[in-house]
C-alpha cells in the first residue's frame, strides 16, 4: 500500500532539495499522493516532492490556498479561480485537464474542465490505511479454506466520503459514515466488496430516482473480467420486475479511491433491505415481539418433508424425480445434466468430515442445506417460529396442489393448514404466493444461469402488516457474477437450468431450486411465463441489455484499462482458475470478456425465445 511505502521511505532521509529536506523535486507535475506536507510524485522508482512554484507559477504570489478540485468559477491575470469552503482558491492548472473551445465566439475562450470517464468515489479512513478493506475475511471462509493465512473478520471503519459525477462536479463532500468488507467466499479475494453505512441518509449519483438511504454497496466484480455481468442483469431484471411493481437494485459503475490510492472500478448498488423504495413492506418496530412481521428470507425449510420434484427439462421430465434437497447421486440425473452442463468438478474436492455431517442432519438431509437466512430483525423465538412455520406451510400448500391435486389453506392465525374444498388447485396456490413475482424470477434466473441459484442470493418476502397481502413474494434478484456464461452451466447459452437439476459443487450432488421447480409443469403457470417472456422480448428488453454491454465496454475503455492494470495479474488468475470456464479464462481484457458475454447472452436469448415466445 502506498501509505506504508511512503512511511518507510520518509524514515530514510535519503535525498534533499529546495522542495523538501529529504526528497528531490519532481521533474514533472503529476500528483500521486497528498498529505499534510504537500503533494508527492513518483519518478524513477522514487518518491519526489511536487514543486508548486514550478507547477503553478502564480502560487507564491497568491495569498489564497490551492483548490482540491478543477471547477473554474472565474479567470484573471493570476490564473483560474475556484471556490472551496466559501473561500476563493487557486486552480492547480497542472493537475487539471482543460478543453479550449473557440468555435462559439471568436472574441471569447470557453474553458471547460475535462469530464471523468466514470463517477469517482473517494474514501478517507480514520486510521489512514487500507487494512480495513484489504485484509478481512469472513470467519466461516477461513475455517474451510486451509490455504488462507489468519486474517481479521470484517469490521467497521470510520470514514469520510466524497463523490464526483461524470462531469467532474463534486456532488458530495466530507459525508461521514462507516465502511466494512461484505460478502462470503468473495472476502477471500484481494479486491473485496464494501458496505457503506452513512451517518445520515444520502442519495448517490441519482440511483433509485435520487432516493436517500443510509446503506449502499460497492461490488468489487473481481471474478468478472467484463465488470458488466451484475450491471446487465440488474438492468434487465428492473425492466421485467417493474411491470409488477417489484424491487431490483439500481446500479452504476464508479471508480474508487481509498486514502488517495486508486482502488479500481466498482459497481455502486443498493443494499438488500426493507425500506420504502427498496423492499417496500411493513417494517418491524424495534423490540416488537408479536408475529405480524415480514421476513426478507426465512430459515430451516424442510420442503414438505423433502418430497420429490420433477426437474424441468423443457419436455416432460423424462420420468426423472429428485428430492427437493438431494444428497444422493442419481445416475439418470447425472447423465442428463452432463449433456447440458458439462460439469468438471472432481468428487475428491468435496469430501467432508463424517462426524460433523452426522451432527448436521435433518433426517437424511444436512442442516446447512435446509437453512435460509432471515434478513429482517426479529426480537423473539415466537417470531422466529412463526416465520419458519409460515414458509414451510406455503411450500406445502403449493406442493399438495401440484403433486397431490389437493387444495389446502392456512387457518385464521396462520399457525397451521386445513382443507380448502372451496378452492381450485390454482386458487389454493395463488392464495399464498404472488405467482407473477415467481414467474418473473424464473425468467431472470433461467436467462442468467447464475451458478449460485441453489445455495444463495434467492430472496423472498411477505408483508403481514395491516395492508399487507400476506402472500409470499419473490423479488430483489442478486449476485450475478457467477452467471452469464462464466461457469460451466448453460454452456454456449444452451439448456434448461433454473427449474432443472444442476450440479452443486459443495455437495457433489445434483440439486434443484425447489421454488423455481415446483410449478413448472402447471399449464396455467407456463402461460404466465410465456406471456411475460413474449412481452419483454417484443419490447426490446434483451436487445437493450446487449446494446448497453457493448456501449459501456467502449465508452469506459479508459477506466477499464486502469482497473485491469490494478487487479488483473497472476494472483487473480490463479485464484479464479478453478472457478471460471476456459472460454472466460481466454478473455484477457474487459473488451474480450464483454464480447463473450454478448455472444453468450445472444445465444441464451435465442434458446429461451424458441421455447417461450408465443
Amino acid at each position: 500500500m502506498k501509505y506504508l511505502v511512503f512511511t518507510s521511505l520518509l524514515a530514510l532521509g535519503a535525498f534533499a532539495s529546495e522542495c523538501h529536506p529529504n526528497y528531490e523535486c519532481c521533474q514533472g507535475c503529476e500528483v500521486v499522493y497528498t498529505d499534510e506536507e504537500g503533494e508527492w510524485g513518483f519518478e524513477n522508482n522514487n518518491w519526489c516532492f511536487v514543486d508548486k512554484s514550478y507547477c503553478n507559477p502564480n502560487y507564491e504570489s497568491s495569498k489564497y490556498p490551492l483548490c482540491s478540485h478543477c471547477d473554474i468559477y472565474t479567470t484573471d491575470s493570476t490564473g483560474n479561480w475556484g471556490v472551496e469552503n466559501n473561500n476563493w482558491c487557486l486552480i492547480q492548472d497542472s493537475q487539471c485537464t482543460f478543453v479550449i473551445d473557440n468555435t462559439k465566439d471568436t472574441n471569447s475562450t470557453i474553458i471547460d474542465v475535462q469530464k471523468n470517464v466514470l463517477p469517482v468515489i473517494s474514501i478517507v479512513s480514520k486510521s489512514g490505511n487500507n487494512k480495513f478493506i484489504s485484509e478481512p475475511i469472513q470467519k466461516h471462509v477461513m475455517e474451510v479454506s486451509f490455504w488462507l493465512d489468519p486474517a481479521p473478520v470484517p469490521y467497521n471503519e470510520d470514514i469520510t466520503i466524497s463523490v464526483e459525477d461524470e462531469n467532474g462536479k463534486k456532488v458530495m463532500e466530507g459525508a461521514t459514515g462507516k465502511a466494512k468488507v461484505r460478502g462470503n467466499f468473495s472476502t477471500a479475494y484481494v479486491k473485496k466488496s464494501i458496505r457503506l453505512t452513512f451517518d445520515e441518509k444520502q442519495e448517490l449519483l441519482g440511483l433509485n430516482g435520487g432516493k436517500k438511504f443510509k446503506k449502499w454497496l460497492l461490488l468489487a466484480e473481481y471474478k468478472d473480467t467484463s465488470l458488466l455481468r451484475d450491471k446487465a442483469s440488474f438492468a434487465l431484471s428492473r425492466e421485467i420486475l417493474s411491470e409488477d411493481g417489484l424491487y431490483v437494485s439500481d446500479a452504476k459503475l464508479v471508480e474508487l479511491n481509498i486514502n488517495n490510492e486508486y482502488w479500481g472500478i466498482y459497481l455502486l448498488a443498493e443494499a438488500q433491505q426493507i425500506n420504502n423504495g427498496r423492499v417496500s413492506i411493513t417494517d418491524v418496530k424495534k423490540n416488537y415481539t408479536a408475529t405480524d412481521i415480514e421476513p426478507l428470507q426465512s430459515i430451516r425449510i424442510t420442503y414438505n418433508d423433502n418430497a420429490p420434484l420433477t426437474p424441468y427439462d423443457g419436455e416432460d421430465g423424462n420420468g426423472i424425480s429428485i428430492n427437493a434437497i438431494n444428497i444422493q447421486e442419481n445416475e439418470q440425473i447425472i447423465d442428463i445434466a452432463k449433456e447440458n452442463e458439462q460439469p468438471t468438478v472432481d468428487d475428491d474436492e468435496s469430501s467432508s468430515d463424517d462426524e460433523q455431517e452426522e451432527e448436521k442432519k435433518y433426517g437424511d438431509v444436512p442442516n446447512d442445506l435446509l437453512n435460509m437466512t432471515i434478513k429482517s430483525d426479529i426480537y423473539s423465538q415466537e417470531q422466529h417460529d412463526f416465520i419458519e412455520t409460515y414458509i414451510n406451510n406455503v411450500y406445502k400448500i403449493i406442493y399438495e396442489a401440484v403433486y397431490n391435486k389437493k387444495s389446502i389453506k392456512f387457518n385464521d392465525n396462520y399457525s397451521d393448514v386445513m382443507d380448502a374444498p372451496g378452492f381450485t388447485l390454482r386458487e389454493a396456490i395463488e392464495n399464498v404466493i404472488d405467482v407473477n413475482s415467481l414467474a418473473d424470477m424464473y425468467i431472470i434466473s433461467e436467462l442468467t444461469c447464475d451458478a449460485d441459484l441453489f445455495i444463495s442470493s434467492f430472496y423472498m418476502d411477505v408483508d403481514f402488516g395491516k395492508n399487507g397481502s400476506k402472500k409470499l413474494r419473490f423479488e430483489a434478484p442478486w449476485d450475478f457474477d457467477s452467471g452469464l456464461g462464466i461457469k460451466n452451466v448453460c454452456v454456449n447459452g444452451q439448456g434448461f437450468y433454473a427449474g432443472n437439476a444442476f450440479l452443486d459443487s459443495s455437495t457433489s450432488s445434483y440439486q434443484v431450486n425447489p421454488w423455481l421447480t415446483i410449478m413448472m409443469y402447471e399449464d396455467w403457470y407456463q402461460d404466465i411465463i410465456r406471456n411475460k417472456w413474449t412481452k419483454a422480448y417484443d419490447n426490446g428488453v434483451f436487445s437493450r441489455t446487449i446494446d448497453m454491454i457493448q456501449t459501456d465496454s467502449k465508452k469506459y475503455e479508459e477506466a477499464f484499462t486502469r482497473n485491469t492494470q490494478k487487479w488483473d495479474n497472476e494472483v487473480r488468475r490463479g485464484i479464479l482458475g478453478y472457478e471460471i470456464i476456459d472460454r472466460e479464462k481466454q478473455c484477457i481484457t474487459e473488451a474480450d470478456s464483454a464480447a463473450y458475454v454478448v455472444e453468450w447472452l445472444e445465444a441464451r436469448v435465442d434458446f429461451m425465445n424458441n421455447h417461450w415466445h408465443k
